[in-house]
């Protein structure tokens, strides 16, 4: 196994990856409430109309430069400005301080849990067999893709509609896998120098279990190497005891290992 990017490189490429989203919401931004700002290499991002914790986050915290009880009491008025009900900072392993945990703390976000972080080298992807057709799509499929999106995920359709403004965006490809004439899965791969970012992983309920995502993640890897990405980088839901994580434990099973978990902290908006 080659060596895995760095914690900084892995946020940046999902921190990247989000701010796209944020920056082609174009005319639902207002129906969103939504925005995002670079401090850094830091990420904010909001949604206040959707109580959804992945979209109301901070990324990439204390890597770039260590934080600040400032710096994270600013963010908390941002949050509190823009009416945001709850939020997530996300903090790496390597973020610095070593007391970051403890300054979060104290500037009002208590511990939640916590998400995995996986990588692997896009060399050699596995052999996969499947009777699914994968399909890159552009924007003619893109309300397709946003549907499939929002009904596996059981997400307000407005995040569907948001999810398929995405597609067709530069640094992007999309896919959707099909059994026989029906679309049923999806995935998008984005390039940022040599990491290949994976996301928006979706199967409906109905056609789970026939290696929808297997499909998609080989072939994902086929053609991030192809245009010279060196590793591929992905989020999903730690595995536990008492929730097991079938995106991870998959992702396992395809080449990926996890590089490190992030933890997360939640912090509640007080009412004015």
């Amino acid at each position: 196994m080659s060596a895995l990017p760095t914690q900084q490189r892995m946020e940046h490429a999902e921190a990247a990856a989000f701010a796209d989203l944020y920056a082609a919401a174009g005319p639902l931004a207002a129906e969103l409430r939504s925005g995002f700002a670079w401090r850094g290499e830091t990420l904010v991002t909001w949604a206040a109309a959707i109580d959804v914790l992945k979209f109301s986050r901070v990324i990439g915290v204390g890597l770039e430069t260590p934080v600040t009880g400032e710096e994270l009491v600013a963010i908390a008025a941002q949050y509190d400005a823009a009416a945001v009900p709850r939020s997530f900072v996300q903090l790496a392993p390597d973020a610095r301080p070593a007391e970051a945990a403890r300054i979060l703390t104290a500037a009002g976000w208590t511990r939640h849990n916590n998400w995995a972080r996986l990588a692997r080298a896009t060399a050699h992807p596995p052999a996969h067999v499947s009777r699914l057709r994968i399909e890159a799509v552009g924007a003619e499929r893109a309300q397709i893709f946003g549907s499939i999106c929002g009904t596996a995920f059981k997400l307000p359709e407005l995040i569907a509609r948001w999810a398929a403004r995405l597609v067709g965006q530069p640094g992007w490809t999309h896919y959707l896998a099909y059994e026989g004439m029906e679309p049923v899965g999806t995935a998008a791969l984005r390039i940022d120098g040599d990491i290949a970012w994976f996301g928006y992983a979706a199967t409906l309920a109905a056609a789970r279990g026939r290696g929808a995502q297997s499909a998609l993640i080989a072939r994902r890897l086929s053609d991030a190497a192809r245009v010279g990405c060196t590793h591929a980088v992905v989020e999903t839901a730690e595995d536990l005891p008492d929730a097991p994580s079938t995106s991870l434990r998959n992702l396992r099973r395809q080449g990926f290992e996890q590089a490190y978990l992030r933890a997360n902290y939640v912090r509640v908006r007080k009412p004015a």
